[in-house]
């Protein structure tokens, strides 16, 4: 789950599978030799991801790395994080040995972590993980606070493939309160145009409450969400990009893909999604206040339940907006979902539309 939805004209380029001589290279060994692969994940021609088992040195002894590679412009972001802004969560992240940054096809060799990903429908793992998510947002607020008032450092590891002005312009790129703005205005204009559709999935009550924010209620929605600190959102928490290491059973988060600086809040965005890859709405209120809890056990600045969770409704309203103007663009062609669809997140809107009244 990620804002990548509508993406589609991507240049996609075929990959050639990593080999032996190149972990041998960006690992800096001798001599190694895979000895065994297995596929986790192939998306298209852009993107594969690995675990490789090695054999060091002509030696007995084997071991499993974690790799991603291929073409997707994501992966920038990812190597980044990792290269530039990883050091606040080093006890949360998997540990990466080597990268190679070339647009022909990005490579990242990671450790392999024994582990599995969480269990959400057990109260105990969702407390853990969440205050987990909690303890890792909280460790960027006063790195942020410290670049936003001139000192770099403070958040930008020192030595960066980048360079310390390539590293500032794309960490600036990736601040998000005018993306927030834009989701709006697009859902707009693609309302005015498509009223029939809107009114067909939302009736008047969708219908009033974006007439509402277009005459300033967007103002209020975007002003409660940034009234929370800004963090490092890994852009998707869901249950398979987290995992539980063993045997310290603490929280990995492993995809930076799609990372955004952004308000604590908008982490728990897909929160109350009727999802296989999140707690279950009745869980919902735990998997908040566990991560509340985290971000109050890490911060000296406490946030109280209703400012967060009036900040999360709104959160979540802005991830509806961002569907329903993807739905608008999709409607009617091969990537159309369906009736279905669109409907079960109009009435996830309406719910939050009620809710927003009471903030207002």
């Amino acid at each position: 789950m990620n804002h990548e939805m509508g993406a589609d004209n991507m240049k996609s380029h075929p990959i050639e599978d990593i080999t032996s001589s190149e972990m041998t290279k960006l690992l800096g060994l001798k001599h190694a030799e895979i000895v065994d692969r297995e596929l986790i994940l192939k998306n298209s021609d852009t993107k594969k991801i690995e675990k490789i088992r090695l054999r060091i040195n002509s030696g007995k002894d084997t071991k499993d790395y974690f790799v991603k590679y291929g073409t997707t412009p994501s992966f920038i972001k990812e190597i980044l994080f990792y290269d530039a802004l990883s050091q606040p969560v080093r006890d949360h992240i998997t540990k990466l040995f080597s990268y190679q940054f070339n647009p022909a096809r990005y490579i990242m060799i990671f450790e392999w972590i024994d582990g599995g990903n969480p269990d959400f429908s057990n109260k105990n793992v969702i407390s853990n993980v969440f205050r987990d998510l909690g303890v890792f947002a909280a460790s960027y607020e006063d790195p942020i606070i410290k670049y936003q008032h001139g000192n770099a450092g403070a958040l930008l590891t020192g030595n960066t493939h980048y360079g310390k002005d390539k590293v500032e312009d794309l960490v600036n790129d990736v601040f998000v309160r005018k993306e927030n703005f834009n989701i709006f205005l697009e859902l707009s204009g693609l309302a005015k145009r498509k009223t029939k559709s809107v009114n067909s999935i939302g009736g008047e009550k969708l219908a009033v409450f974006l007439m509402n924010c277009e005459n300033g209620l967007i103002d209020l929605i975007i002003d409660t969400i940034y009234h929370m600190p800004l963090t490092i959102h890994p852009g998707d928490v869901s249950k398979f990009n987290l995992l539980i290491r063993e045997p310290n059973n603490q929280t990995v988060v492993l995809d930076y893909e799609n990372i955004k600086i952004a308000p604590m809040c908008m982490l728990m965005e897909y929160i109350g999604e009727k999802d296989i890859h999140v707690p279950s709405e009745s869980l919902s209120t735990l998997a908040l206040q566990s991560y509340l809890n985290g971000w109050n056990l890490k911060t000296e600045n406490k946030i109280d339940w209703r400012s967060f969770y009036n900040s999360y409704i709104c959160s979540r309203i802005m991830y509806k907006f961002y569907l329903l103007g993807w739905w608008l663009k999709k409607e009617g062609s091969k990537r159309d979902p369906g009736r279905e669809w669109i409907l079960n997140h109009v009435n996830d809107l309406s719910f939050l539309i009620d809710q927003i009244e009471k903030i207002n």
